[in-house]
């Protein structure tokens, strides 16, 4: 009986103790939050902020990537122009460019295209057509695009492309499928415009 007794007491003791330490943690809490009044909308500021950041942050994450491919692409392109400069196999008179692109076409298909302006050569020949460009020099420089498999990655875009001029400078061109700019060169009816309005353009280097 003894024994039993103790074991009563000492459930009796710790249920007494469980109910001081709720009520001091429940008392606790009652006033901390009845003297910060602000707290609580803080905290909900915080939350709003975080969660239009990253709502914001995936809207953006499906163009990105996309944009980002055509981008570095282009950046290939015109180092293999620059390369190709700087090591004679194009010369260029003063004031002469050469341009490169890729091409969505309006049937879904992809393709390149090119021009050049000024005096221009090809390893020592004068410029022809934009598929000697392609073949003679993109299609070698061993930067991974060539005319069989270059294509557009981001769906809002028709067209992008390179201009390496005589002083060295190379600028990006794009443009939208909303505005096109293509123009009519004998039976190419999709040849990118390069001078449109509707072009935007970025200087690479």
């Amino acid at each position: 009986m003894h024994f039993g007794g103790t074991a009563v007491r000492n459930k009796g003791q710790n249920l007494i103790e469980y109910a001081i330490l709720l009520a001091l943690i429940v008392g606790i809490g009652a006033f901390i939050y009845m003297n910060s009044s602000g707290l609580a909308p803080s905290v909900g500021t915080v939350y709003d902020n975080a969660h239009s950041l990253l709502e914001g942050t995936a809207s953006n994450s499906s163009e990105q990537p996309q944009q980002s491919v055509d981008g570095q692409n282009a950046h290939l392109l015109a180092q293999a122009l620059k390369k190709a400069v700087d090591t004679g196999r194009i010369t260029l008179g003063d004031g002469a460019w050469v341009e490169v692109a890729v091409v969505r076409h309006t049937d879904g298909t992809f393709g390149v295209d090119g021009g050049a302006s000024g005096n221009v050569k090809i390893d020592g020949r004068k410029y022809g057509n934009y598929q000697g460009l392609w073949g003679n020099i993109i299609n070698t420089s061993g930067i991974g695009i060539t005319s069989d498999n270059a294509s557009v990655a981001n769906d809002k875009t028709q067209w992008y492309g390179v201009r390496l001029d005589s002083n060295g400078h190379a600028v990006y061109y794009e443009a939208t499928t909303d505005n096109p700019s293509f123009i009519k060169i004998g039976n190419r009816p999709e040849v990118p415009n390069f001078d449109g309005s509707d072009v935007h353009t970025e200087t690479l280097f």
